[in-house]
This record gives structure tokens, C-alpha cells and sequence, in this order.
């Protein structure tokens, strides 16, 4: 299985991805979409073609290979910093309201965003050939700075999307049209990877880890050119005040319309299910990366084959998660949360001797996060559309999250590190299975066990019809 197989998928279904929005308005014929619908799917198709070409695998690879070829020590937590990077600064989310300013013109401000974070990208090729001129340690800490400035200018303008999606298409239909919107971006993401693992062993003019970086940038930046043809209202699903609140003397402070969604119980339920779910995420990340890399021996190729495997999965189930979250996205979300953690536990009962099948069905299991990807923004549109406030309900569940994600990240390296210099962490056992894979199998636990927390959170009634 190749390229071969990939380019056929892409073809295959290149037809039926044309028509994905004029069928949700077949299945739904009360409500339809916006004509500049298709705007955002063409940019997530775009974006999903450049992320997939420069993600924090390939970040990961980059910093590796620096460590390979110099003395630094501490790399475990140098991963987690580089892993945690994005979700520290990405505090600054908390603020997007401030940033973005009011309701109109958000796939615009969306764009100029996400531009910056596409040149902010196409800056890291030009550090790392630094290379011999700077210490290794000054070009790790350049690489996590702009990986985290990157990220930063994402979160915001993805922010800055939803919040077009939330107030210009119907809650009856936005499961589905998520779900379309997720099926451009894979396809996207398929395709890059097809591309990518097509010409693995072609001679690029620098190396080619950097040549992906500078191509993954500058399609980033293209998939911004839709954007700006969308419309600038603020839409007519925004919710409007029941009743004018008293007038005070003072303004609200930044601070407390930030926070202001804290002030509903549902939200408060869904927000401790994202602190949960992204702690449990940041103590296997390290392990994750190591055993998959030096455990597994792994290559940057291979990993994007995986990658399109299980996005080539979620592109094919999501049309059918965008219907069955609008009809109970309760359940949705619930087995996309167990099933997502039992390819955890594949890719640590994996080894060296059997390699194969648990590999791929780590990564078919993990086409599970297509349910979470819709279920996510469309439940918090429910509970923003309760608390009136949409930017900040989506950048304060994004932001707390990424604190918990980073917390146990940074703390799970450190550990790591502190116990490499007295193991060989490469070749510590229990009963025979190795450290990072047991680390791995705990965490798919863990990550179980969040499964009825989810169902409690995701119990509240739908305020918007």
C-alpha cells in the first residue's frame, strides 16, 4: 500500500467532495447555507495540503536530527517544550476577543492571522541552516519561539472561523457542514501525504525535512485567498439579547467578559472534560514520539503514510459523523472518546518483532477524532449561543486546555530526562514490556476513563433550534 492507493482515493473522490455542501442542503431542506459556505471549505482544503507538510512531526524530526549530530542533553524535555510551546503561549488566546474586535468581517481577520502564521513558518528553514554558525541550544529555543508565535497567529484566526461558521450556518446543519469542512481539509492532508511520500527518495536542492517546512508555509499563506471573499456581517444565527442589561457607569473589564462563560455550569462541565482530556494527551506525548521514533525506528515518511492512513478513515466516516452528531452528539462523541483511546493501547502493545498490525491499527483507531473534531466546535457553539458570547467561549476551552496539555507535558519530559541520567531508558522493562510502551498503555486507560465524564458534560438540552 503507497502512493498508489492514496492518489487513487483522491481521485476517486473527487466528484462526490464537490457536491458534499449541496447535499447537506438535500438532507436538510429547511435550512440551507450560505452561498460563500464552499469559501471556508476551499480554505480548509488548502490548509490542511500545508499543515500536513509542516507539522510538529516534522518539527520533532528537525530538532532530532540537530541533537544527533551535536552533545545536548536533555532532549525528552526539549520535545516536551517544543510539544508544549504552542498551548504556553497559546494562553494568550484567552484574549481573542480583544484581538479580533466585533462580529464583522471575521474570515478577513481570520486571514491576516493566518498569513502571519504561515510567514512565521517560513522563517524556521532560514534558522536551522544556521547550523555550524549558532549553538545548537540558541536554534532549538529559535524553533520552539517561532513554532509557538506560529500556533499563536492559528488558534486566533481559527477562532476567528468558527465564529463566521457560528453565526452564518444553522446549529440544525453545522454537525454536517463541520464534517464537510473536516472532508476538504483531509483531503488536503491526504494528498500531501501522497505527494510526500511519492517523492521520498527525490533530490531536493536543500534538505528535504526544510524543503517541506518551506512548502508547507507557503501553501498556509494561498489558503488564505478564499477567506477574504466571504461575507463580512456578522450573520444571522448571532443570538441576539433577550433584554437591554441595566446601564453602569463602568465598562466591563476585558477580564471578566474573557471569563464570562465561567459563569454557566454546562460550560464549566465541558471545560473540566478538555482540562482532562488534554492532561491525559500531554503525559504520553513525549513517550509517544520516542518510542514511535528511536523504539519503533519509524521514518518521516512512513509516519505521514500512517497519517493519510487514518485521515483517509476519517474523510470516509465524515459524512456520516456530520448527520449522526446533529441527531444525538452525545453518543458521537462518546465512542469517538473510547475509540481514540484504544489506538493508544495498539501502538504500545507494538514491537520491533510485532510491528505491523498494531501500528496500523493504532492509526485506523485514530480516525476515532473525526467524532471529537465535529463534536467539539459544535457543542460549544450550543453552549456559547447560552452565554452569549462566542469568541470567548471557544478561546478560554482552547486556552485552559492547552495550560492542562502543556502542564503535564513539560512535567512528563523533565521526568524523563531526570530518570535517563541514571537508566537506560531504551532498555528499561516491566514484565517485559518496554517503559515508553507501558506509558503509552496507561495512558489509553486513562484517556477510558473520560469516556462518562463526556457523557455527563455533553448533558445539556439544545438552547438553539
Amino acid at each position: 500500500m503507497g502512493e498508489r492507493n492514496l492518489k487513487d482515493q483522491i481521485n476517486s473522490s473527487s466528484d462526490e467532495q464537490t457536491d458534499e455542501l449541496a447535499l447537506i442542503e438535500m438532507r436538510s431542506p429547511n435550512v440551507s447555507l450560505p452561498p460563500d459556505a464552499r469559501y471556508v471549505c476551499w480554505n480548509s482544503f488548502l490548509w490542511g495540503l500545508g499543515n500536513t507538510l509542516v507539522s510538529t512531526t516534522l518539527i520533532i524530526y528537525i530538532v532530532f536530527g540537530l541533537v544527533d549530530r551535536s552533545r545536548f542533553s536533555w532532549l525528552f524535555l526539549t520535545t516536551a517544550v517544543l510539544a508544549a510551546s504552542p498551548r504556553i503561549l497559546g494562553v494568550l488566546r484567552a484574549f481573542t476577543p480583544k484581538m479580533l474586535g466585533g462580529k464583522r468581517c471575521m474570515t478577513q481577520k481570520a486571514a491576516g492571522y493566518l498569513t502571519l502564521s504561515g510567514l512565521t513558518l517560513s522563517l524556521i528553514p532560514f534558522l536551522v541552516q544556521l547550523e555550524g554558525r549558532a549553538s545548537v541550544t540558541a536554534l532549538i529555543i529559535g524553533l520552539i519561539l517561532l513554532w509557538a508565535i506560529h500556533h499563536l497567529n492559528q488558534y486566533i484566526g481559527t477562532i476567528a472561523i468558527n465564529c463566521w461558521i457560528g453565526g452564518h450556518v444553522s446549529d440544525d446543519v453545522r454537525g454536517q457542514f463541520y464534517a464537510a469542512k473536516n472532508r476538504y481539509e483531509l483531503a488536503g492532508a491526504i494528498l500531501a501525504s501522497a505527494l510526500a511520500f511519492y517523492l521520498k527518495d527525490a533530490r531536493f536542492p536543500i534538505d528535504r525535512l526544510l524543503f517541506w517546512a518551506w512548502a508547507g508555509a507557503g501553501l498556509i499563506i494561498l489558503s488564505n485567498i478564499p477567506l477574504l471573499f466571504c461575507s463580512r456581517d456578522a450573520g444571522t444565527f448571532e443570538r441576539q439579547p433577550d433584554s437591554q442589561p441595566e446601564k453602569k457607569s463602568d465598562k466591563p473589564s476585558t477580564l471578566s467578559t474573557l471569563f464570562s462563560p465561567l459563569h454557566f455550569k454546562t460550560f464549566v462541565l465541558f471545560l473540566l472534560y478538555g482540562i482532562a482530556f488534554s492532561f491525559t494527551n500531554g503525559l504520553t506525548q513525549t513517550s509517544q514520539y520516542q518510542y514511535s521514533i528511536h523504539g519503533l525506528h519509524i521514518s518521516y515518511e512512513f509516519s505521514l503514510l500512517l497519517i493519510a492512513i487514518s485521515r483517509i478513515g476519517q474523510w470516509a466516516i465524515s459524512w456520516f459523523i456530520g448527520r449522526w452528531s446533529d441527531l444525538n452528539l452525545r453518543s458521537t462523541m462518546m465512542i469517538s472518546q473510547f475509540i481514540v483511546a484504544v489506538g493508544l493501547l495498539f501502538l504500545g502493545v507494538a514491537n520491533k518483532n510485532f510491528y505491523y498490525v498494531p501500528i496500523y491499527l493504532s492509526w485506523i483507531c485514530w480516525t476515532g477524532y473525526a467524532g471529537l473534531n465535529v463534536g467539539v466546535p459544535k457543542h460549544l457553539h450550543r453552549l456559547s449561543y447560552e452565554n452569549g458570547n462566542r469568541a470567548a467561549t471557544f478561546s478560554l476551552y482552547y486556552a485552559v486546555g492547552g495550560i492542562a496539555f502543556s502542564i503535564s507535558l513539560i512535567l512528563s519530559g523533565a521526568v524523563l530526562d531526570f530518570l535517563s541520567f541514571s537508566f537506560d531508558l531504551e532498555n528499561v522493562t516491566f514484565y517485559g514490556i518496554p517503559l515508553f510502551a507501558l506509558i503509552l498503555i496507561a495512558g489509553a486507560f486513562l484517556r477510558a476513563l473520560l469516556v462518562p465524564l463526556l457523557g455527563f458534560a455533553v448533558r445539556v438540552k439544545n438552547e438553539q433550534k
